[in-house]
């Protein structure tokens, strides 16, 4: 087990002549990842090896297929579809028969070739591997299209001779957009040496004091009193990413609002990231913050989301320009108390996703989405709170997770998973929701629904199986927030359906529809 980047890993194989017989790929599953883990490794394939990859089914890995066989024509492939979410075999076409070799060590030919890695560089690659990973997660974050929101928000807070508190920042910098402010500082505990050191050169060639802050904001000292007049910045807003106590992020949340209330001008960006969003809901009811502009900025449609497979609530960006807040005690006992429950909750919330959460589900036991029900026991990403009679989906894709043990799905070879459900719809403007049902990778039916319904839809067993943890995925592509289509309506939530219930059952005579 080498825990490192596929990338990383490639390199130390080459520089120690490490040849592969058998290859499988089944990481970055987004069109480019698959390719770049392909192009790594392919060199490094014996010439009579083989390559196999996982979830063929899934648009990205087709594409990335098609771009191999047209790039490498010396490589051939065959597709699986039945095996899990398909499955794909690539190898390099041999000019004769492929002799069958012996089935032992000794009858291989090349049986004196190095298959074993020298221990010293192997730990040394891995070190260096796992710091570079530390941030391999942020990179989308310094594409064309997410710098541009440092410079709408430059816009808002880079006046002249101006003094600037960013909050975060890595990759990016707004030393990079601003040409009037003379000073920053830059609060960020996770960003590389190479990052200070050049956003360093940057601030020195535009004549700006640039003031460096490697601390999380719960351990900040810095005090607004220190500041004089300055302008927020706060793009990325989470609180809860460095934070494992309640304490640490009722600090965070404290000093975050302090902040704020005394910036003459602040832009404040929320990710589609429920803990965010949580805190930052918090912190507005405690400032009562004067808005000036409040907008959200969706990326999901960017070259980026394929490149960096962020097609989820990450490329949601909400921006909001305050000017000023209404709290004039941020140390009130009452906004103590307001930041510290909502540091209790998200920290409950995060400790409860890190645990193992996903319950054994038996075979026809009926997943009921209200407040009584037990969804919460099933549902992942992608859903509001449960309510009187139902739950709401929300966004492109919400998921449901069902542990199924083979020895109790019975000798039923097809299944039937049949689910409730009620369109966010308004006459005329939006009189209908498409919903495409998957499980584990695997598309099972696509349905336009115009009012609540009961869908049957039928699933095999191998399908069930092919995944330790079944994922039923429900694609929403047509989900509207109530604000953009009804008048005065102020729900900025991106609703789907109104789920009832759901369950599964094994295939018997006269339940098949």
């Amino acid at each position: 087990m080498l825990p490192m980047l596929s990338s990383d890993a490639a390199k130390l194989f080459a520089a120690q002549r490490i040849t592969i017989d058998y290859l499988h790929i089944d990481g970055d599953h987004s069109r480019d990842g698959m390719l770049a883990d392909f192009r790594d490794y392919a060199p490094l394939v014996s010439s009579e090896g083989v390559i196999t990859f996982h979830d063929l089914a899934m648009p990205s890995i087709g594409a990335a297929l098609a771009t191999i066989a047209a790039e490498y024509p010396e490589w051939e492939h065959v597709g699986f579809a039945e095996i899990g979410a398909g499955t794909g075999v690539l190898r390099r076409r041999q000019r004769g028969p492929v002799q069958r070799r012996t089935q032992n060590k000794e009858g291989f030919v090349d049986a004196g070739r190095c298959v074993t890695l020298q221990t010293a560089p192997v730990r040394d690659a891995i070190v260096e591997s796992q710091e570079r990973a530390r941030y391999e997660r942020w990179h989308y974050l310094a594409s064309p299209a997410y710098q541009l929101r440092y410079r709408l928000a430059a816009t808002e807070i880079d006046t002249s001779g101006a003094t600037i508190v960013e909050i975060g920042g890595f990759p990016n910098s707004v030393v990079g957009v601003i040409a009037q402010a003379l000073r920053v500082h830059a609060i960020e505990p996770y960003a590389p040496d190479a990052y200070r050191a050049k956003t360093e050169a940057d601030a020195r060639a535009k004549g700006i004091d640039w003031l460096y802050h490697p601390v999380a904001l719960s351990a900040l000292s810095l005090r607004p009193a220190d500041l004089g007049a300055y302008n927020l910045l706060a793009l990325g807003f989470d609180l809860t990413a460095g934070e494992d106590s309640v304490e640490g992020l009722a600090s965070a949340l404290h000093n975050f609002a302090r902040l704020l209330a005394a910036a003459k001008r602040a832009v404040v960006e929320i990710p589609g990231y429920r803990p965010s969003e949580a805190a930052w809901e918090a912190v507005a009811a405690a400032l009562e913050p004067k808005i000036v502009f409040d907008v959200t900025m969706d990326l999901r449609r960017d070259p980026v989301a394929s490149v960096y497979f962020v097609r989820d609530e990450r490329a949601l960006r909400r921006m909001i320009v305050i000017d000023g807040t209404a709290c004039a005690d941020v140390d009130a006992a009452s906004v103590q108390a307001a930041l510290h429950a909502t540091a209790v909750v998200l920290i409950g919330a995060k400790q409860a996703q890190a645990a193992p959460v996903d319950p054994d589900y038996a075979i026809g036991t009926v997943i009921t989405f209200n407040t009584v029900g037990n969804s919460d026991l099933f549902v992942r990403s992608g859903w509001r709170g449960a309510e009187a009679r139902f739950r709401w989906s929300t966004g492109e894709e919400a998921r449901l997770s069902l542990r199924l043990a083979e020895d109790d799905l019975g000798q039923a070879s097809m299944f039937i998973a049949r689910v409730t459900i009620e369109p966010f719809v308004v006459p005329v403007i939006h009189p209908s929701q498409r919903i495409q049902i998957a499980v584990n990778g695997q598309a099972l039916a696509e349905h336009t629904v115009t009012e609540r319904t009961t869908l049957t839809v039928p699933v095999s067993r191998a399908s069930l199986l092919s995944q330790p943890v079944a994922q039923f995925s429900f694609m929403q592509p047509d989900y509207r927030r109530p604000f953009d289509i009804l008048p005065g309506n102020k729900d900025k939530a991106q609703l789907a359906f109104r789920f009832f219930d759901f369950v599964l059952l094994p295939v018997t005579p006269g339940n098949e529809r």
